[in-house]
């Protein structure tokens, strides 16, 4: 990373930079896959369950993901929807913070970042 200037934003201790290739790559990665969740998570909030309407989503796990726990009722769903949603901002938003640092990430801070990601991804075959 390149330093723009050597002022420090207000007292927070982050220096003002020009973020890498990667930086920006990651950050709209890091929106994108944000912005579905939370599309997905409205209109599960809005679904009724069939036969109800139009806009209606078969709870109680049928066809492929039947016997999955997250899809045998809308509560379910939901809590594994924001518990993604939670984990996917949160660590995302921690490498954010920790990217205008000046040194790299230890092996804790690896770990935990990789290790919430990661559990992110096994929620979705929960």
């Amino acid at each position: 990373m390149r330093r723009l200037t050597g002022r420090r934003l207000w007292d927070t201790g982050l220096a003002v930079t020009k973020p890498d290739p990667a930086q920006v790559v990651g950050g709209l990665l890091l929106c994108a896959v944000l912005g579905l969740l939370s599309a997905e998570l409205l209109n599960a909030l809005a679904a009724s369950p069939c036969p109800g309407g139009p806009n209606c989503y078969p709870w109680g796990a049928e066809g492929p993901v039947a016997g999955i726990w997250s899809y045998e009722s809308k509560s379910n769903y939901l809590i594994r929807g924001f518990a993604q949603l939670a984990l996917i901002a949160g660590a995302g938003l921690f490498l954010i913070w920790r990217a205008g640092r000046d040194r790299a990430l230890s092996r804790l801070e690896r770990t935990g970042s990789i290790a919430a990601l990661g559990t992110a991804v096994l929620l979705s075959f929960v």
